[in-house]
This record gives C-alpha cells, sequence and structure tokens, in this order.
C-alpha cells in the first residue's frame, strides 16, 4: 500500500481530467507495481477533487482498489490527522475536548464511543483499539466503513482503563 501527498501548486490552466489521469498514472506506475499493490489517488485542482484507484485493496481475494476502500496507512496517517485536526482547532472549528460522535453522525448511538474525545484519539488514551492495532498487524478481518463503524458503535471500553490518562 502507498500514500503521496502533494501541496498547493501553481495554477493549471484548466487541465482536462484525461490529461491529469495520464500524468497520475504515470507516475503511479514508476513506484507501484498494480498487480502486486494497490493506491488510491485523490487530486484537488481548479475546485473540482478527481479519484483514481489502482491495483489491488486485498490481492488473495481479488479485490480491486475503489473509492471506498479503507487503507491502513500505519504511522504516516497520523501525520495528516495531528496536522488537519491542529488547523481545525487553530482556526476554532473544532476543540480537542469535543466527542468524535458530535462530528461523525453514526456514533452519536453508540456505545462508549460516544465519550471518545478527538484529544484522546490523538493521544491513544481513548481506550479503543481494533485487532490491527495488535501483532501480527494483519488481521484476518478486513473493515468496511459500516462495518468498522458498526464495530465503533459496539465497542465497549475496558472497565480498568483510565480514559484519557492511560496509554
Amino acid at each position: 500500500r502507498l500514500a503521496f501527498a502533494a501541496g498547493p501548486a501553481a495554477a493549471s490552466n484548466a487541465l482536462p481530467d484525461t490529461e491529469i489521469e495520464r500524468v497520475v498514472t504515470e507516475e503511479i506506475g514508476k513506484a507501484l507495481d498494480a498487480a502486486e499493490a494497490g493506491a488510491a489517488v485523490a487530486v484537488r485542482i481548479d475546485g473540482r477533487t478527481l479519484y483514481f484507484n489502482f491495483g489491488w485493496a486485498d490481492r488473495a481475494e481479488r479485490r480491486p482498489v475503489t473509492s471506498d476502500s479503507l487503507f491502513n496507512l500505519g504511522s504516516l496517517s497520523k501525520l495528516f490527522d495531528v496536522t488537519l485536526l491542529s488547523l481545525a482547532v487553530q482556526r476554532g472549528d473544532i476543540a480537542l475536548d469535543d466527542p468524535v460522535a458530535k462530528y461523525v453522525r453514526e456514533l452519536q448511538r453508540g456505545r462508549d464511543i460516544r465519550a471518545v474525545t478527538l484529544d484522546q484519539l490523538i493521544t491513544f488514551t481513548s481506550g479503543f483499539s481494533v485487532v490491527a492495532d495488535n501483532p501480527p498487524w494483519w488481521p484476518a478481518v478486513h473493515y468496511d466503513l459500516p462495518k468498522f463503524l458498526q464495530h465503533l458503535r459496539n465497542w465497549r471500553i475496558d472497565k480498568d482503563f483510565a480514559r484519557g490518562r492511560q496509554y
């Protein structure tokens, strides 16, 4: 699995979608063997967002990457998450003490997940974990978004866990 990030660029002079797709496909082809791995790419340009998918989300199951594929990006995703969260806090759009369920409507009817705050998520003190958080790191269970939301809604915190204080 592969992740790329890019920042603002000069004006694109309204490149057609087909040209953007050609460039993305060419660049991904340099870094990814789509027969062996997969990638999902989003390009934000000229006020529009384009999505491109390559290779396999699960090669063994012959499940291709789609716009709905979820990727376990490991430690790399933390950089994106904390950066975006920090910017939103700085702008006053959200507060670290806000419960996650305030922003994810599907969690408002959940059990213990309703009390988990954004701060607890980014400091790993919420008590929540999934199978992929523990060895062997690649679980037999593969979550799509509806399954993951259901897992979150049903989750119960360990009664001895010191939420907000314990890693």
